[in-house]
């Protein structure tokens, strides 16, 4: 909303893919507009770090569960470090491979990298919604709740992730829109690439493996086998195998 406002009355001089270091530039100076760059670039190495620090924490606890391809790998834990080393290196290559096509793409590779990166955050989000919506009454509301409207929300924000989850799906330019006479590859919009693949291996390996074997959350023991774990950490010998990882 701030960037639309400094817009000058003009335009912008420039509006290509770097339309926002132009209107900075024109409204305060380069100085100020290289300061602004250097703010963002700062805020987005913390939400890299956020970002690779959740992600990991999620796929070691599906590890756990045994619900993603490779657990018996990703559920490991450092007995140095104690974190699960290989799921946070593998969340960093993912991250690293994702934008990778940036380099031949540029914008458009930056804007696919972004794209999927919130259509799996809004999945993420919509799942717990629809859930709520099929317990129905059985659900046990907390202190805060949204009442009787809960429902016309929950409709109203399932509608929504499923429009925004289009939109980034669509091409970003007309050069982009394959089968037309100014098709270009370097204005391809990728993201259904990475997405449908994330789809048809994580739910492939459901259909075809997964729901034979899988009955959800594994047990992680009481105080005493958590205790045992522990001592296995700061013990000379080997570590301990965590009830989750004993399956």
């Amino acid at each position: 909303m701030a960037v639309t406002f400094v817009i000058p009355a003009t335009g912008p001089s420039d509006v290509s893919a770097f339309i926002v270091q132009h209107i900075w530039q024109d409204s305060m100076g380069s100085k100020w507009a290289e300061f602004l760059i250097f703010v963002a670039v700062i805020a987005q190495c913390f939400c890299t770090i956020a970002s690779t620090t959740s992600a990991s924490r999620m796929m070691f606890a599906f590890s756990r569960d045994r619900a993603v391809p490779g657990h018996q790998l990703w559920k490991r834990v450092s007995k140095r470090d104690r974190i699960p080393i290989y799921t946070v290196w593998a969340i960093c290559a993912l991250a690293f491979l994702t934008p990778l096509p940036a380099l031949w793409f540029g914008f458009v590779g930056y804007y696919a990298s972004t794209a999927v990166a919130v259509i799996g955050l809004y999945i993420a989000f919509v799942l717990p919604i629809i859930l709520r919506l099929r317990a129905g009454e059985k659900f046990e509301r907390g202190a805060w709740h949204l009442g009787k409207y809960y429902k016309v929300v929950y409709w109203i924000a399932i509608l929504w992730i499923f429009f925004i989850c289009i939109v980034f799906l669509l091409p970003s330019f007309q050069g982009g829109i394959p089968f037309k006479s100014n098709f270009d590859w370097n204005l391809l919009n990728y993201t259904p690439l990475p997405v449908f693949a994330a789809f048809a291996l994580f739910g492939g390996w459901y259909v075809i493996s997964g729901r034979k074997w899988f009955k959800g959350p594994v047990r992680q023991g009481d105080e005493a086998e958590l205790e045992r774990i522990e001592a296995g950490f700061e013990a000379s010998g080997p570590p301990a195998t965590s009830p989750a990882g004993q399956a």
